[in-house]
């Protein structure tokens, strides 16, 4: 029988509590998904071994891979379904999560979709600003560009036939990285209000600023890689000279997403931004010169989609 959806759960082993937690939420969804993979690494985990044997239609796969993208490849590669759907071994989902997921991809076929991420215990400022941040509360569903990476899914035979994959070269944004190659491919990137997670948002303020700070340094190599121009119209090499800019549109952009109230934490927000994109622009040359070969060859494959559309 034709399977539909599979719900894939990358992890290193290291947060049992939590993803035991994720696991009791996929295992009580209303509509079960027709397999569960766990890819995981890191030291084996017996109790984990022997929950997942006691269901036929879950799957452990333990592997020396420790780069995340790699993770999500052997999820591509082994899952029997048409959709796949990541969550975060922190995270959790509602009871309606697989049913909602379904029915976006019935609907609309997507390359990709995504939902809000809610935090799981408000506990603090920079837990609550997280939220508000990652899941600006929009209510309808709509096309959008990028996919969060606690929580999408992805379409098996869209990726099969673009060969997609994700990129081991970053350690932060492979859910960026993935979601431009399927822009490239003129895939539907599906954004589901009621797709939503639960996730733990424990940030203090120190925790807060380096995560978001190491996100922009990878976006800015990504955007280097796929030499691509940041908001559309401003190119990279312009960089130093737009800082000022970059940072006073980005607070007003993200001011207008959670609210004037929240100010303080916007402007922390956009300082770790020019940080993370300041420490990108220095790491950028020895980060080609470690990675040369590999991206020639992404930036061969962005180009080749690009043009196998343009001759359509």
């Amino acid at each position: 029988m034709k399977k539909t959806v599979s719900v894939v759960i990358c992890t290193n082993l290291l947060r049992k509590k939590k993803l035991k937690r994720c696991l009791l939420s996929v295992l009580n969804q209303e509509l079960r998904p027709d397999e569960v993979l766990v890819i995981s690494h890191g030291r084996p985990d017996e109790a984990l071994t022997k929950f997942v044997e006691n269901f036929n239609d879950w799957k452990q796969i333990h592997t020396t891979a420790t780069n995340l993208a790699d993770l999500r490849n052997i999820a591509l590669k082994s899952s029997a379904s048409s959709v796949i759907a990541f969550i975060d071994d922190d995270a959790f989902a509602p009871k309606d999560w697989v049913k909602n997921i379904t029915a976006v991809f019935k609907e609309y076929s997507p390359a990709m979709s995504t939902g809000p991420i809610l935090t799981s215990e408000p506990l603090n400022y920079w837990s609550k600003f997280s939220e508000l941040f990652s899941s600006p509360g929009l209510r309808i569903e709509s096309e959008t560009y990028f996919v969060v990476g606690a929580n999408f899914a992805v379409n098996k035979h869209f990726f099969l036939k673009k060969k997609l994959h994700f990129s081991d070269i970053f350690k932060y944004g492979e859910d960026n990285q993935i979601s431009i190659l399927v822009k490239q491919a003129k895939g539907l990137v599906r954004y589901a209000p009621n797709c939503f997670i639960f996730h733990d948002y424990r940030y203090a303020f120190k925790e807060f600023f380096v995560q978001q700070k190491n996100f922009k340094k990878y976006e800015y190599l990504l955007m280097r890689v796929y030499q691509y121009n940041y908001f559309g119209f401003m190119a990279y090499k312009r960089f130093p000279y737009l800082f000022p800019i970059i940072f006073l549109l980005r607070c007003r952009h993200t001011l207008s997403k959670v609210g004037s109230s929240w100010i303080f934490g916007v402007l922390v927000q956009e300082c770790s931004t020019v940080s993370g994109l300041v420490e990108g622009m220095f790491t950028w040359r020895k980060f080609y010169k470690t990675n040369s070969d590999k991206v020639k060859s992404l930036r061969v494959d962005a180009r080749n989609q690009v043009s196998s559309h343009s001759a359509l």
